[in-house]
């Protein structure tokens, strides 16, 4: 997988709409300042940190929900000074409600289906299409999303200066789901949702691992886990295919006094 190959979702520029807006949007007694979408119906709710530790300049609690299931409701956090690095815990979500979390830009921050932003879910998404389909678990409560935005990182194929979008679950890095160019473009936290979500929005220092890390796997052996599979070739014509296959490894009994473990792979 190669990020840089991936162009930037603002391949059309989205006009500014001014819409009919009854999203309700409630600003905490923090200094932070969460906005919706302005789509119909839109429902958020900002409330201060739990905890002793909870700083009320980086922390703060949003409930959120879209009016209709399958319509999405995007918000954003509405501030010039947000560092490079956010994470939001997920305390609640409705079930099988579609939670992407990620950055957007003023510009592209859009009612519904017309947010153009970098995303991930499960997969990377621009808001509206799936991207990279399958780069890690679908989140769920109690999950703990990172987004990190990493920039001036000189890009493979020219001198342009790059940013790199990185996401995070659960403190493990995924990688870039996005390398775009830096053109100093201000990208702001936002979080898209199609059903209702509670989550802890807060700002640790930032990650010192930039790239994917594997997933630790429940086999009890090293290999199993997620594979990429760069050349295959299968059927009566041998036709070659590239994809992604999750790969697991069971001991079997040696056939052989061979003091070697011997593993039986499954695709």
């Amino acid at each position: 997988f190669n990020p840089h190959n991936i162009k930037t979702p603002n391949e059309h520029k989205i006009k500014n709409k001014t819409s009919k807006s009854s999203a309700i949007m409630t600003e905490s007694t923090n200094n932070l300042k969460w906005i919706g979408d302005g789509s119909e119906g839109g429902k958020l709710d900002v409330a201060e940190g739990e905890g002793k530790s909870a700083d009320p300049n980086t922390n703060s609690t949003i409930t959120f929900a879209s009016a209709t299931r399958g319509t999405p409701f995007n918000i954003r956090l509405d501030d010039d000074a947000t560092a490079s690095y956010y994470e939001v815990k997920v305390t609640k979500m409705s079930k099988e409600a579609p939670l992407g979390v990620g950055l957007v830009t003023a510009d592209g921050f859009q009612p519904g289906w017309e947010t153009n932003g970098y995303f991930y879910n499960g997969n990377i998404t621009n808001g509206s299409a799936g991207l990279i389909i399958g780069f890690g678990d679908h989140i769920k409560e109690g999950d703990v999303v990172g987004v990190h935005q990493k920039r001036s990182n000189i890009g493979e194929d020219d001198n342009t200066p790059k940013c790199n979008i990185i996401f995070y679950l659960n403190g493990r890095c995924l990688d870039a789901g996005f390398s775009v160019d830096d053109n100093n473009e201000k990208f702001y936290p936002c979080l898209h949702i199609s059903g209702n979500a509670t989550v802890s929005f807060s700002i640790p220092p930032s990650p010192t691992i930039f790239e994917r890390e594997q997933k630790v796997n429940s086999h009890g052996d090293p290999y199993s886990g997620d594979w990429a599979i760069e050349q295959a070739f299968w059927g009566p014509e041998l036709s070659n295919r590239n994809s992604r296959f999750i790969v697991s490894f069971e001991k079997v009994d040696a056939t052989s006094s061979a003091s070697a473990v011997q593993y039986q792979l499954a695709i």
